[in-house]
C-alpha cells in the first residue's frame, strides 16, 4: 500500500507567485535491514539507489516498481551517480571498489589502482567525462590520509593525495571546472578540485565543528552544501566566499541537514536525517520544511531529483524509498 499525503498550497513547481499543491509518498519497503542510502536518476528513467548493509544496489521506477540486485561479494555501497555510458556507477565502502551497473542488473567491480583501506564513500560525474569520488583513508597509525579518486567509464582509476591534516571526507559535487567536497574532522573545510591541474584549494568554515556533510551544486553555480552537527546549510561560492544558514527554530530539535540537491523549482532540497523531515533553500537563504507523510524516526538521507520532474529520497531506518511531488502524476 502506497502512503500519500498532500501539503496544500506549500510549494514547488513555481508560477510566478503561485505554489501547486504537493504529496510526500511512501512507496512499500525494501527488503528488510536494507538501509537505503544514497539515490540517483537513471539514464534508463528509473531512480537508483544503494542499500548499504543489504549489500545491493536498488532499482525503482516511476510507478514504485522496485528491482534489487545483490553485489557478488558485498561491499557496503554508498554513493550513486549515472555516467555517460549508460550505467550506474557506485562506491564500496567496505569493499574498498567501485562498481558499474548496467540497466539489466549486471554488475563490474574495479578495485586497481586504490590504496588500502581506501574506503570509496561519495562520487559523481565530473566535466572531463569520468567520476570523481572521495575517500575516507585511514592509516593503521590513526591519521587520516584522505584523497580524491578518479575513475574512467573503462575503469581506470587515479587517486590524488590532499593536504596534511584534510582529515575526514564525505560529499562530493561537481560544476563545469571544479570538483567540491566536503572535509570534516579536523580539517572543518569545504575543498575544492580544478579537474585540469588537480590543484586543491581548502577553505575552512566559520564554525570548528561544522563537520559538512553533503554538497551540491546550486542554480547559481555556487556549491551548496549540508552542516548536520551545526543545523545550518552553507554556500560556498567557485572563489571561496562562504555564507551560512541556520535551520529554523523547532523548539528543542532542530535540524539535521544531511544530503542535498537541485530541486526543479531552482531552490535546493534538502534531507534531515535526524527530525524525518524534507527542507528546501532558496538561494537568498530563506528555509522552509516539510514533514507530513513521512513516518516518524524514518531518517530521510540521500535525496535527488528524478526524470518525472520530482524529488525522490531515501529513507534510512524507515527501509522505504520517499517521493516529495511537485507535478501531478497522470
Amino acid at each position: 500500500m502506497i502512503r500519500s499525503i498532500v501539503l496544500l498550497g506549500s510549494f514547488f513547481a513555481f508560477s510566478g507567485c503561485n505554489a501547486t499543491a504537493s504529496a510526500i509518498t511512501e512507496y512499500p519497503p525494501v527488503k528488510p535491514g536494507s538501509l537505503p542510502h544514497r539515490i540517483a536518476k537513471g539514464p534508463d528513467g528509473n531512480m537508483w539507489f544503494t542499500e548499504q548493509t543489504g549489500q545491493r544496489i536498488g532499482r525503482i521506477s516511476m510507478a514504485g516498481a522496485v528491482a534489487e540486485f545483490a553485489l557478488p561479494a558485498g561491499g557496503n555501497p554508498i554513493g550513486i551517480a549515472p555516467g555517460p555510458d549508460g550505467n550506474m556507477w557506485f562506491t564500496e565502502s567496505l569493499g574498498h571498489r567501485i562498481g558499474r551497473i548496467d540497466a539489466g542488473g549486471k554488475i563490474a567491480e574495479f578495485s586497481a589502482g586504490l590504496s588500502a583501506g581506501s574506503s570509496p564513500q561519495e562520487i559523481t560525474a565530473g566535466p572531463d567525462g569520468a567520476f570523481w569520488f572521495t575517500e575516507d583513508v585511514q592509516s593503521t597509525d590513526g591519521k587520516y590520509g584522505a584523497k580524491i579518486g578518479r575513475v574512467t567509464i573503462s575503469g581506470t582509476i587515479a587517486e590524488f593525495p590532499l593536504p596534511d591534516g584534510s582529515g575526514t571526507l564525505d560529499g562530493i559535487g561537481s560544476d563545469s571546472e571544479r570538483i567540491g567536497f566536503t572535509l570534516g574532522f579536523p580539517a572543518n573545510a569545504i575543498g575544492s578540485m580544478d579537474v585540469c591541474t588537480h590543484r586543491v584549494s581548502v577553505f575552512a568554515l566559520p564554525d570548528g565543528s561544522s563537520f559538512p556533510q553533503g554538497i551540491a551544486r546550486g542554480p547559481d553555480h555556487d556549491m551548496w552544501f549540508t552542516m548536520p552537527q551545526d543545523h545550518r546549510v552553507g554556500r560556498i561560492t567557485p572563489d571561496g566566499k562562504i555564507a551560512t544558514f541556520a535551520m529554523p527554530d523547532q523548539g528543542d530539535a532542530t535540524g539535521s541537514p544531511s544530503n542535498i540537491a537541485l530541486g526543479p523549482d531552482g531552490a535546493m532540497w534538502f534531507t534531515e536525517f535526524n527530525q524525518s523531515r524534507i527542507g528546501r533553500i532558496t538561494t537568498a537563504g530563506t528555509i522552509a520544511e516539510f514533514y507530513d507523510g513521512i513516518s516518524g524516526g524514518s531518517s530521510p538521507d540521500g535525496i535527488a531529483l528524478g526524470p518525472d520532474g520530482n524529488l525522490w529520497f531515501t529513507e534510512y531506518n524507515g527501509n522505504r524509498i520517499g517521493i516529495l511531488l511537485g507535478k501531478r502524476r497522470t
